[in-house]
């Protein structure tokens, strides 16, 4: 039987995500540990997303999270 969250992994990875962010709680979470605070999770505002490695882009988030992020595929 295939689980909910094998299913979601399976279409994050066919998509190219690294994991999922909601841009409004500014949180995210790799998709070998999806939603590790339950209590956030929101399944109509978590989107797919790809990890972004500090200063890889020169983003306005690298000094808000100097350890890397996660970015919203568009």
């Amino acid at each position: 039987m295939t689980t909910v969250r094998e299913i979601l992994v399976r279409g994050l990875q066919e998509m190219g995500a690294d994991g999922l962010c909601c841009p409004e709680e500014r949180c995210g979470c790799p998709i070998d540990e999806l939603v590790p605070c339950w209590d956030c999770i929101d399944v109509d505002r978590c989107l797919a997303a790809r990890w972004i490695e500090p200063k890889s882009d020169s983003s306005e988030y690298d000094d808000e999270f100097p350890e890397g992020y996660y970015r919203v595929i568009a």
